[in-house]
């Protein structure tokens, strides 16, 4: 499988549709560690920042395995877990990042890819 790093260009309409048509994208760094799905620390015009997290199969380093009924190591990855656990941290006041959007449907890459931008309380 080829890996593909996203770059600023990839970002235009999601920029323009969660910042304002104003805001340019200054730079995207891929962070590493998310092995799981793609970390990407976008950097605005303005000096701020957010952090998008990419579930696809591309940004996905681990293997396939099958699933194992009570296996506490059984893929627990995607944008529907993610948001299931932010809600139930936000729920009990634990400090997280603000969730700011989720892209359950595709809109803003490939259809493959979901997008949720976070920033720091």
């Amino acid at each position: 499988m080829i890996r593909v790093v996203l770059q600023p260009d990839d970002l235009h309409d999601l920029v323009v549709d969660q910042f304002g048509a104003d805001r340019r994208p200054a730079a995207l760094d891929r962070l590493t560690g998310g092995s799981k799905k793609g970390v990407y620390r976008l950097r605005l015009d303005d000096q701020s920042t957010a952090i998008l997290y990419v579930w696809a199969a591309g940004e996905n380093y681990w293997p396939p395995a099958p699933a194992v009924p009570d296996d506490p190591f059984t893929d627990a990855s995607g944008v529907e877990l993610f948001a299931t656990n932010y809600a139930a941290l936000s729920a009990v006041d634990v400090r997280t990042p603000r969730l700011l959007m989720l892209d359950r449907a595709g809109r803003y890459h490939r259809p493959t890819l979901h997008w949720s931008r976070t920033s720091v309380r």
